[in-house]
């Protein structure tokens, strides 16, 4: 009941198909070759373009952030790092603003970056008086805070209370950011909020800046380097 072996071999045919599709692989094959032997010097230039290109983008990349570097240290009016780790002065590292007065109960940390301090609700830092702005001016400032719970309280502020709190602010209330940028409250001032809330006991960098408008649009707010929705509640300065 064994069957017969069987074994399948091509129709003259197919034998003739099979040698006319290796000519065709090889007569493929030899034109890639020569394609490549031709595009060689091509590829040799488009390759020396390209790492130019890269190195003029990468020149100007370094020169535009050499340039916003420069601007920025021009501009800046004050920059307090904290740093001190001891006693009742802070510096400021611009070199601009005479050194500054902790008022109240040192308590010198560790920051996010570099040192810190705690502030207990009774303590503050006099800082200079050159931060005065007029509604038209543009300005931005900021600080990295930690807040433990929902207090409220200033962040910087520069204000006449006597005067109906004339003045500018960055405070925060219930882990909410607000700005107030005032000439009367609440008559002639902006105020803005945060919807988001900052975190307790996580440090984030909180950034207020004002295109000198006299609107609230031209005021943003900004956690950790992102722009951050914000609610209207003064518009009138």
């Amino acid at each position: 009941g064994n069957a017969v072996p069987l074994l399948k071999a091509p129709s003259p045919e197919q034998l003739e198909l099979l040698v006319q599709l290796d000519r065709r692989i090889n007569e493929v094959t030899a034109a890639v070759q020569q394609r490549e032997l031709e595009c060689r010097p091509a590829q040799a230039e488009w390759e020396r373009a390209a790492t130019e290109s890269a190195v003029r983008s990468a020149a100007a990349q370094a020169q535009g952030a050499s340039a916003r570097e420069t601007a920025v240290a021009t501009s800046l009016v004050a920059h307090y790092a904290f740093d001190e780790k001891a006693g009742v002065n802070a510096t400021d590292s611009a070199g601009k603003q005479p050194i500054a007065a902790v008022r109240g109960n040192a308590q010198w940390i560790a920051g996010k970056v570099g040192g810190a301090l705690r502030f207990d609700g009774n303590t503050y830092v006099e800082l200079c008086e050159q931060a005065q702005f007029e509604r038209n001016s543009k300005f931005s400032y900021g600080a990295w805070i930690q807040p433990v719970g929902d207090e409220h309280g200033a962040v910087l502020s520069r204000m006449d209370d006597a005067s109906n709190y004339r003045g500018w602010d960055l405070y925060v209330g219930g882990r909410q950011v607000y700005v107030h940028l005032i000439n009367t409250w609440e008559g002639n001032a902006i105020r803005v909020n945060t919807k988001a809330q900052v975190p307790a006991n996580q440090w984030t960098h909180v950034f207020a800046t004002y295109d000198g408008s006299s609107k609230a649009r031209g005021v943003k707010v900004y956690l950790n380097g992102a722009a951050t929705e914000l609610v209207t509640t003064h518009d009138s300065l």
